[in-house]
């Protein structure tokens, strides 16, 4: 038995949307037959022909055409409903059962022949309604005719009929209800509707074969007989479901005019012209309806061929025995150049592709032979060309041979740009400085390497061999803190088809390296991940990217200032330290030269413009410049520049680092006038003392003027600290040098050698009696009384010893030997006084005195 209904019985829903239960649909159809059997005897009361018999019988039509097409099962719907109907026809529940029983064993009997003999319902073969036909009217149906009329004899034994008739109109009768109803039940289930184009036509071929079947049922057995060409007309305009309606209200219309026409045995013997015209008609449409799909069938294969010859990538063509062109498909014409017109109107077409006679022959030759294989020929093309092409001929008949070829021209160019693609392919793998890599992980887990490109076998200093061998070994390198995150973080792309980049380190014969791996994974079509991928030794970049944070670490902590200028000396780029010394934003110094950090001035501009000379004539340049800030204070800066040049030696960058030296120019200056000054008066010491009278020596010679060194002595300083301490001491000998450098020139020197004695550098005399003015006011000026600190006024004196250059002497040491020797006769004389040492010679000659 088959499987249960598949798709409802409802027409407008054949893809079975809305699927019943079996049982369902088996009650259904027992209530339909239990309907058709209250028609039938209503049918057989009105009959004529038919009234002798008890009207306890369903026609099983309905129920045999869907146990064919759907299931087998519905034989429980045909005993169903001939238990119940014959039950309620007074016939006793045996009697009811047997006849229940023969409606079943007719379904199932039916079924199983035609399935043994491959029934289609569809109809699409007169050959399978043929085979249904016989089996029913010679086989099933024979069979249940006589059951039917054996129990109506045994269960009714005054009917008036003899068993021989009631057989005969049982098996005619019920062979007219299958014709009529099992095509139109299988056309129905099987798909086939009603066309709304041919509607109009359908209803009017059907009200005209309803008159005709009146008018020639009324005119008797030939009325009938010439009925038989408007069916077999009709049978070829419509499809089998619409023509099983035509034949069935043809029917009902005969049946109908029998019943009001004729009565008794004046009526025509419509049973035997219906079962001799229904099967007949029907045979006609389901023939005519197979040619037809046949017809379309090869209209649609021969398309399909055409489109075969037309759209296949190989060379088709046909020649008969004459030599003329029959096919020419388009992949002919673009090799070739000629169009399929050219070819057909030529009286010779082998003579335009073979122009040499002797291989013009050979090819008509090779077209007929019936050894089928494929040799090298050499046609030309439309332009002349010379082709390389692979031909078989397959002879169809004695007429007419096909030629299947290949353009080895094209082959064997797309061959060697293949090879020369692959060659590209594997120079510019070992050119890239890059690892190339095939992985494969079938199923099972297992990894696999399917190339490797040298660079990464450089990578890891190992063969390809060793790899293929063993993929491990390229993990086995990744440092063991990195591994097993990275096996991880690889795994997962696989896995998840993600594109990966992570960075991993390794170590490589002995050293550490980072390797940059990238890869991209797909999954074929049986389940295993190929992974393409590169590997990249970034070792330096990394190096270089360290050291980039660290000089951006410099550029951005730097306590110099840092300026980044283009190669027009324009500022792009300015640290903080930079920033924060020029008082200007970054904004604002960007797109400016460095002339907005210089003061203006002429000086200024020769000066940059010798910087940058220097710049591009040495490499580099270092010295000191003064910062005009935007607050108009300067600074001075240490600076050093340093252009930044490509490989070609053009220069992209300037790089300028300046030091503000302000804080060391100051303390230069206070150490400088530690070491020239004395400390208590801010007088020069006796070390720049030295370097001026050295000065002042050259002036007097320019100048040819004499040179005073006068040799200061305080009277009575030692009883002013005795008195008043070494504190009121100190304010004295800074108001006695302030006396002193306030009434002395800017050209002239005073110095403290120590203690309260002083040096005086006069110049620009002509004689010494120039001098003794001079002498006398610094006297008068020294002994005018001191009031310091509140306390009572101080008074002292100086004497002064003086010798003059060069009429004493020429040495300055020796300058100041004689005027401390004239010093001293000073005091000696009487103190506040001031002694020449040619005056000290002339009256007394001393002792020298050391300095």
């Amino acid at each position: 038995m088959s499987a249960p209904l598949p798709p409802p019985l409802v027409a407008g829903d054949p893809q079975g949307r809305h699927r019943l239960p079996f049982g369902v649909w088996a009650v259904f159809i027992a209530l339909v037959q239990i309907v058709l059997g209250i028609m039938w005897g209503q049918f057989i009361d009105f009959n004529p022909t038919l009234n002798a018999l008890p009207g306890l019988l369903i026609p099983s039509g309905v129920v045999l055409a869907l146990a064919l097409a759907r299931d087998p099962r519905f034989w429980v719907s045909a005993a169903a409903a001939q238990f119940i109907y014959a039950l309620a026809g007074n016939t006793s529940i045996e009697y009811s059962f047997l006849l229940a029983t023969i409606a079943a064993l007719e379904i199932v009997l039916t079924c199983w022949i035609m399935r043994k003999l491959r029934f289609d319902a569809a109809l699409e073969s007169p050959r399978h309604f043929i085979t249904l036909l016989l089996v029913l009217a010679l086989g099933t149906q024979n069979l249940s005719a006589l059951g039917y009329s054996v129990v109506l004899h045994l269960s009714h034994p005054l009917l008036q009929v003899s068993l021989r008739d009631c057989y005969l109109n049982l098996w005619a009768v019920s062979l007219i209800e299958k014709l009529l109803f099992i095509p139109l039940i299988l056309a129905w289930v099987k798909g086939c509707t009603l066309q709304r184009t041919r509607l109009t036509e359908f209803l009017f071929s059907t009200v005209l074969l309803c008159l005709t079947s009146y008018y020639a049922y009324r005119y008797g057995p030939n009325g009938l007989f010439l009925l038989l060409p408007v069916l077999a007309w009709l049978s070829t305009r419509q499809n089998l479901l619409l023509f099983s309606i035509s034949l069935l209200c043809m029917t009902f219309t005969m049946l109908v005019t029998q019943l009001y026409v004729y009565s008794g045995n004046e009526a025509p013997e419509l049973l035997w012209f219906l079962l001799g015209s229904l099967p007949l008609a029907l045979t006609c449409n389901i023939s005519y309806r197979t040619q037809q799909i046949k017809q379309a069938q090869n209209l649609h294969t021969s398309d399909q061929y055409d489109k075969l010859f037309n759209q296949a990538p190989v060379l088709i063509n046909s020649f008969d025995m004459d030599g003329r062109c029959v096919v020419w498909n388009k992949e002919c014409e673009r090799v070739f150049g000629w169009k399929r017109e050219e070819l057909f109107n030529s009286p010779d077409p082998l003579a335009l592709l073979y122009p040499d006679a002797i291989q013009r022959s050979a090819a008509r030759h090779s077209i007929f032979t019936r050894e089928v294989s494929f040799q090298t020929w050499h046609p030309r093309t439309k332009q002349g060309h010379r082709l390389s092409t692979l031909w078989g001929n397959i002879q169809i008949d004695e007429n007419q041979a096909i030629g299947i070829g290949i353009n080895l021209s094209d082959h064997a160019r797309a061959e060697q740009e293949l090879l020369l693609a692959k060659e590209r392919y594997e120079n510019l793998v070992q050119r890239i400085p890059v690892g190339v890599f095939t992985l494969r992980q079938s199923l099972d887990g297992a990894i696999m390497y399917e190339y490797v490109s040298p660079r990464l076998c450089e990578i890891y200093s190992l063969s390809d061999k060793a790899i293929y061998a063993d993929p491990k070994v390229i993990s086995d390198c990744w440092h063991e803190e990195d591994r097993a995150e990275t096996i991880r973080l690889t795994a997962e792309a696989r896995a998840w088809l993600r594109p990966m980049r992570l960075d991993t380190r390794a170590i490589i014969n002995g050293q550490e390296r980072w390797i940059r791996i990238e890869s991209n994974s797909t999954r074929l079509p049986n389940g295993d991940i190929l992974c393409d991928g590169v590997q990249t030794d970034i070792t330096e970049t990394r190096r270089n990217e360290f050291e980039q944070r660290i000089a951006a670490s410099v550029f951005k902590r730097s306590y110099d200032s840092i300026l980044i200028l283009d190669d027009e000396h324009r500022i792009i780029n300015a640290n903080p330290s930079a920033i924060r010394l020029s008082g200007y934003t970054l904004s604002e110094l960007r797109g400016h030269t460095v002339d907005l950090l210089l003061p203006p001035s002429s000086q200024a501009v020769d000066y940059q413009r010798a910087i940058w000379q220097e710049v591009m004539t040495t490499g580099a340049w270092q010295g000191e410049v003064t910062m005009h800030s935007h607050n108009q204070t300067e600074r001075p800066l240490q600076v050093s520049i340093v252009p930044v040049r490509n490989n070609k030696g053009a220069i992209l960058r300037y790089i300028v680092v300046g030091t503000d030296v302000s804080l060391l120019k100051a303390r230069e200056a206070r150490l400088e006038r530690l070491a020239h000054f004395d400390s208590l008066t801010q007088l020069p010491n006796r070390y720049l003392l030295t370097d001026r009278l050295r000065q002042a020596l050259s002036h007097a010679d320019r100048n040819q003027n004499l040179l005073a060194t006068c040799y200061v002595d305080l009277d009575g300083f030692k009883a002013v600290n005795d008195q008043y301490g070494h504190s009121i001491g100190d304010m004295l000998l800074k108001e006695v040098a302030l006396r002193l450098t306030s009434k002395l020139r800017k050209t002239d020197t005073v110095a403290r050698l120590g203690g309260d004695e002083m040096v005086l550098l006069l110049g620009d005399f002509k004689s010494p009696e120039d001098s003794c003015g001079l002498l006398q006011e610094l006297l008068n000026l020294l002994a005018q009384p001191y009031q310091i600190h509140g306390l009572q006024p101080i008074t002292v004196s100086a004497s002064i010893g003086v010798s003059f250059y060069p009429s004493d002497a020429t040495d300055p040491e020796r300058l100041l030997q004689l005027a401390d020797q004239a010093m001293y006769l000073a005091k000696q004389s009487g103190k506040n006084t001031y002694y020449f040492h040619n005056q000290a010679t002339k009256e007394s000659p001393l002792t020298d005195v050391t300095l």
